[in-house]
């Protein structure tokens, strides 16, 4: 499972802003040439640890986190890590369509395929909770993968956990935006 995501990143003093562009929506938890098709998950919380074997759970979570953790490495090179934000607190910004209820993966076309959001009016029907697990993933990428924090238990981030939602004009303008900031007010 290899995804093609892009990455940039913005540093301030007391604050870096990570952003993972055309974040994957669905990821294959078979391959294309077994009997049932390639078949296509759409990535989401519930979906992960509710409906799937904790084998392919287990894979589909391994890579996405290294699917990060190469982002990340291309930002964070030579062992450069973010221990001058410590302890740290971590948000995500969840730039989706307001259609994403209906964001499918096309085996036949090899695409992502939605609605149109000028037919219809749409109002969020999703529950933005159910992308907890990008925050797990991340976290995890930036202190068991790449290292770049020494560990994430909570004197070293605190707070992490809000997740916000907005709304974005096309299914290729999807990101996800993970802000780590210094927590001064210990």
């Amino acid at each position: 499972m290899n995804f093609q995501t892009t990455s940039s990143i913005s540093r301030e003093p007391d604050e870096i802003i990570f952003t993972i562009h055309k974040f994957p929506t669905h990821v294959r938890t078979r391959k294309p040439s077994s009997k049932k098709g390639g078949a296509q998950i759409k990535v989401n919380g519930q979906t992960l640890y509710s409906g799937l074997h904790y084998a392919v759970r287990n894979k589909v979570v391994g890579s996405l986190r290294k699917s990060i953790t190469d982002e990340l490495i291309k930002h964070f090179p030579g062992g450069e890590n973010l221990h001058h934000l410590v302890p740290m607190a971590i948000t995500m910004e969840w730039h989706v369509t307001p259609n994403w209820e209906t964001v499918k993966w096309s085996n036949k076309h090899n695409t992502l395929q939605c609605k149109d959001l000028e037919d219809r009016h749409y109002n969020g029907m999703f529950d933005t909770d159910n992308q907890w697990f990008w925050l797990k993933v991340f976290t995890d990428a930036i202190s068991k993968d790449s290292q770049l924090v020494p560990e994430d238990k909570a004197p070293i981030i605190p707070n992490n956990g809000s997740i916000k939602h907005f709304p974005v004009e096309h299914i290729d303008d999807r990101k996800l935006v993970f802000k780590l900031k210094k927590i001064n007010d210990v």
